[in-house]
């Protein structure tokens, strides 16, 4: 940062009168952000940091607000290490000054570590502010105000931080090492596109990235063109799943993980049993396991293959035993690991921790119901699944619900398609960005999946009210419904319908949403197993 430390004032009344808040936040960023910055955003960046600064060749760190009421929220204070304001040029907190729970905390964190930040508050609070960081140690060194919408202020330690010393003209020295953070290898069925998996991985992500570098193990054959774009693959070290040539790298791994959903034995065993034969502690991590007397396929997204019927309980006991830590995402998961001896965390799935998106063009209707339809191979739908939808759909919208498809990956939007049932309703089609889904979710009434699992979490986690209905046509497994989201509805009281008609009469007399104190329940311990991995990489 410049060492000038006049305070700079812009106003950006003509060029903002015609603008949305959106642009308008843009538009003040990219006025204090110099070029070649290192920024780290605690306010979810992905919709107005990283917009107004992609063109100024700024780097973004992200380390977004964790979940809280909206007009309350906290920082996450622990996560803002040393090591990582040491990194950055300037921090950026967007939400509003007064709606950040611990604001004063995290002042004094910043002005403790000696770093720059850029901050939104209101016209009438800006002398508080001013008032409050002078405390701190910290003066306003440039604001900038729009016509309407946000003032952004720029506080500034009163004494910057030193630079590294100049060399005279001839001199030369030798580079100091620099210190090599630990790495965690972080494998899932990613890059598909799958709206919950890649919450998962963004959560992983924002929960390890402050104090670990992330390599990703992906299926390239199976990943999605552009995939390398999307958020946070662009910041991570990408390596293909089927190669374990990463660990020839010479980049020391800390850790490695199995990152959540339904991928529990077997799962990338080879970058497992390999991290393994190194004396890299490796986790399974909010995961489902299968029942130790396993039918055929469930859930039933691919064809049904021919096998024995029993899982070899020695098999997957030696397999389980050998993770430094198992965290499942069920009691199911746990008492699959108590009937085999393995000792296991009960935790939480990884969606909690998603951020949600702040799009200014999405609109909040109580009245929207979106139905999340799952891809079945299109042998398996018989023509009454889809009269079983039509009613549905035209059931609710009966009732008053103004209903729109929600597919949770590009083969849900295809079988909609395919099926006719897109002449029924909208579709809203953001599967790639998955905070952009939760925040459709929390502006909606109601919430029905049908065999897909993340929608009953992304509502669940804001109170939306949501049901699952069982899948309306013979799955393969031979069960009614699907094993991992019967464990979730049990765990969180979700409710389950056998057919449309239990669902009509139940959305007819009004579903109610996840209560907040099995939210904080599930947070909490999703939070202990965090700490116990962390702790785990720290001493490897």
């Amino acid at each position: 940062m410049s060492k000038h430390r006049s305070v700079k004032t812009a106003t950006l009344a003509q060029r903002a009168v015609h603008k949305q808040p959106g642009d308008v936040a843009r538009d003040l960023l990219a006025t204090l952000v110099p070029d070649g910055a290192l920024v780290l955003d605690l306010t979810d960046g992905s919709h107005l940091a990283l917009a107004a600064l992609d063109s100024t060749r700024v780097a973004v760190i992200e380390q977004p607000l964790l979940a809280g009421p909206a007009a309350n929220h906290a920082i996450a204070l622990e996560a803002l290490s040393d090591a990582l304001l040491a990194r950055v040029d300037l921090v950026t907190l967007l939400v509003p000054w007064g709606r950040i729970a611990n604001a004063e905390a995290v002042l004094a964190r910043i002005a403790a570590a000696g770093c720059a930040l850029i901050c939104a508050v209101a016209r009438k609070g800006e002398r508080a502010l001013a008032t409050l960081a002078q405390a701190q140690g910290l003066i306003v060194t440039a604001t900038v105000v729009a016509a309407t919408g946000p003032t952004l202020m720029q506080l500034a330690p009163a004494t910057p931080r030193p630079s590294p010393p100049r060399l005279a003209s001839g001199d030369t020295v030798e580079p100091a090492a620099a210190a090599m953070r630990p790495a965690l290898l972080v494998a899932g069925f990613y890059g598909r596109g799958n709206c919950g998996d890649e919450a998962l991985f963004q959560s992983i992500y924002e929960t390890f990235a402050p104090s670990c570098d992330i390599i990703v193990a992906v299926n390239k054959f199976g990943a999605l063109d552009g995939y390398e774009g999307w958020y946070p693959y662009n910041r991570c070290e990408i390596v293909h799943q089927c190669s374990q040539d990463i660990f020839e790298s010479g980049r020391p791994i800390a850790a490695m993980m199995i990152g959540g959903g339904g991928l529990a034995v077997g799962f990338a065993a080879n970058l497992v049993m390999e991290a393994r034969a190194r004396g890299i502690p490796t986790f399974l991590s909010g995961v489902d396991l299968p029942n130790l007397d396993m039918p055929a396929c469930d859930p039933p997204d691919r064809e049904v293959v021919q096998g024995p019927d029993v899982v070899d309980h020695a098999v997957m006991r030696d397999y389980l035993a050998g993770f430094a830590q198992v965290m499942v995402r069920t009691r199911h998961g746990q008492d699959v690991c108590r009937q085999l001896q393995v000792p296991a965390a009960f935790g939480s799935d990884w969606a909690l921790k998603l951020a949600m998106d702040a799009a200014p063009d999405v609109t909040a209707s109580r009245r929207r119901a979106l139905v999340v339809l799952r891809e079945f191979p299109l042998p398996l739908v018989p023509f009454s699944y889809v009269l079983a939808i039509e009613e549905l759909i035209l059931g609710l919208r009966a009732q008053g619900w103004e209903p729109a498809f929600l597919p949770f990956c590009p083969e849900d939007a295809r079988n909609t398609e395919q099926l006719d049932l897109a002449r029924l309703a909208p579709t809203l089609e953001h599967w790639w960005n998955p905070r952009r889904v939760k925040q459709l979710i929390g502006s909606s009434g109601l919430v029905i999946a049908v065999g897909r699992l993340h929608p009953l979490i992304f509502a669940a986690t804001l109170g939306v009210p949501t049901a699952s209905l069982l899948p309306p046509l013979p799955l393969p497994s031979g069960r009614q419904s699907i094993s991992k989201i019967d464990a979730v509805c049990a765990d969180w009281g979700i409710s389950q319908f056998p057919d449309v008609d239990a669902l009509l009469e139940a959305t007819a007399a009004g579903i109610k949403g996840v209560t907040k104190r099995k939210l904080a329940t599930a947070m909490a311990r999703l939070d202990k197993s965090i700490i116990e991995m962390k702790a785990i990489i720290a001493g490897a």
